[in-house]
């Protein structure tokens, strides 16, 4: 005789989770608000049943990034994100299925946050204090401030000015000051400093300005100090 038997083979947890690329990378704003889509993962499992079911958990984010445990998509949470102190976050993203025991695979995301405008450009120094004789001739250069911005590309790119004053100028793009005009008495043309008054002091307000948008500006103060020759007999 003939028997016909049905045989029913049951799953074995025996494959882990396969992401569909071996990494993943994304970008994002800084200060960006929560819940911006940064990056999505899609793991899947060649087991069957409840062996193929599949949860994904984050780690490595600072809690700055969250994912979804269903979708795998990765969004920024309500931590702000700040460039200038952390540029890049490199994320471990974990698919784990619901086998016994469970089996995961791990995958590296690379998330890059982008420049915003937020940081003021800024001199090295509050104030500067230079001095020069009153024969220093027009077009000598007396005086080069520097400052910086910790944004990067156009954001940090600066442009130098002085508030109004004739009697000076400034480079705009390396901030090198040079003197316009000789340094006389506008009404007798003749040296401001003298024996009765051996100095003269000019106050000039520095400009830093960056091509973000909006731009900002950072400020700062020269104090110069021209000195009397005596060339007087």
């Amino acid at each position: 005789r003939t028997a016909t038997f049905t045989v029913k083979i049951t799953d074995v947890n025996d494959n882990a989770p396969v992401f569909g690329n071996s990494s993943y990378s994304g970008s994002v704003d800084e200060n960006s608000a929560a819940g911006i889509l940064v990056a999505q993962v899609s793991a899947s499992d060649e087991d069957t049943g409840n062996n193929s079911v599949i949860r994904y958990s984050l780690s490595g984010d600072d809690g700055k990034f969250e994912i979804n445990a269903f979708s795998g998509a990765i969004k920024t949470t309500d931590s702000k994100l700040d460039r200038e102190n952390k540029p890049v976050f490199n994320l471990i993203a974990t698919a784990t299925d619901s086998g016994s025991p469970a089996l995961q695979k791990d995958v590296v995301v690379t998330v890059t946050v982008l420049d915003k405008n937020d940081e003021t450009p800024f001199f090295s120094q509050k104030v500067y204090e230079h001095t020069i004789l009153e024969t220093t001739t027009a077009g000598t250069s007396i005086f080069q401030p520097s400052a910086g911005d910790l944004d990067i590309g156009g954001n940090a790119e600066l442009t130098y000015s002085l508030d109004a004053d004739e009697r000076f100028l400034i480079n705009a793009t390396t901030g090198l000051i040079t003197l316009a005009d000789k340094i006389v008495d506008p009404l007798s043309n003749r040296p401001l400093c003298h024996h009765k008054n051996p100095t003269e002091i000019f106050e000039l307000f520095l400009n830093a300005t960056d091509h973000g948008t909006p731009p900002l500006v950072g400020k700062s103060k020269l104090t110069l100090t021209v000195k009397d020759v005596n060339e007087d007999t």
